[in-house]
């Protein structure tokens, strides 16, 4: 306790400070690791539904990697990106886009994701520049090259559905969640520590896309509104499909590459980190979607 008096020309007031220390503050780290025989990853509550949100407020719950699920190569990366896409696929929103949304339902949703289709852009930029191995650099700049211009297309899509956006929208607090998204993307092309990591976010990204994109096609098209945009197109769904990488005659060598034990649980944390942005912006979108459907239902 500390006892402090006013300055002159001032009533002398005695006030109290109490101060805890911690010993934790203090206490001496252990260095790391190569590698840990469990992983523990902090990431937000996961598998919410729009209608049952996780509380945001709370600070996450642990996800306990065993070291033997930890991706030895590429091969075994893709496969638990795959099944991070099956459990992305299975979001109210997808299905609502198919079964129920209205035209004004998909026009609500189209320019809300203005933020993160321009960053999108960066975020591979970043990947290219940032990876310094020269195969995933060459990997991910041939993404960044068959993605060049979509964010046009995008913009183009909004014409012709007649609609727009502009900076202050952008940047309105109702898109600030959608920011958010794309932030923390960037966040990880930028600090993370191994290329692997930086290639598995592109990988996260190309894979949710399909599921967003199928969707959103998939409405479009059951509203009669699909004929000729290009960017929430089956056209632009093929592109995304036969992206060079993903050819047969190069997989196998795409996935004999090798995750160092090192990097792995990096490699880990940012698949899940980036799936979970990814529904942070289903649960976004979808809020719209719900609230509409539930508006014409009532009526």
């Amino acid at each position: 306790n500390a006892g402090c008096t006013a300055p002159l020309g001032f009533k002398r007031v005695k006030t109290r400070v109490v101060v805890y220390l911690s010993p934790q503050i203090y206490a001496s780290q252990s260095s790391r690791s190569s590698i840990a025989p469990v992983v523990e990853l902090e990431t937000p509550a996961r598998r919410a539904t729009p209608s049952s949100p996780p509380d945001r407020k709370s600070s996450g719950v642990r996800v306990r990697v065993d070291r033997g699920s930890l991706p030895s190569d590429v091969g075994e990366l893709r496969a638990l990106v795959e099944r991070e896409r099956q459990d992305l696929s299975r979001h109210e929103l997808f299905r609502r886009l198919r079964e129920e949304a209205s035209l004004e339902d998909v026009r609500s949703i189209a320019p809300r994701v203005a933020f993160f289709v321009m960053a999108f852009q960066d975020v591979l930029r970043l990947v290219t520049e940032k990876t310094s191995d020269p195969v995933l650099r060459q990997l991910a700049r041939a993404h960044q090259l068959e993605d060049a211009g979509h964010d046009h297309w995008y913009l183009r899509d909004l014409e012709i559905l007649e609609l727009s956006t502009d900076v202050a929208s952008l940047f309105s607090r109702d898109a600030r969640a959608i920011r958010d998204v794309s932030y923390h993307q960037i966040a990880e092309a930028i600090a993370a520590e191994s290329d692997v990591s930086r290639f598995a976010v592109v990988l996260c990204l190309e894979a949710a896309g399909v599921e967003f994109f199928s969707a959103m096609v998939d409405g479009l098209d059951r509203l009669g509104r699909a004929q000729g945009l290009l960017y929430f197109s089956k056209r632009h769904q093929d592109v995304e499909a036969s992206h060079e990488i993903f050819e047969d005659r190069r997989q196998a060598e795409i996935d004999a590459l090798v995750v160092p034990s090192t990097a792995a649980p990096e490699v880990v944390r940012a698949v899940v980190r980036t799936f979970d942005t990814m529904r942070t912006l289903a649960d976004e979108l979808a809020k719209h979607v719900h609230v509409r459907v539930r508006e014409a239902r009532s009526a």
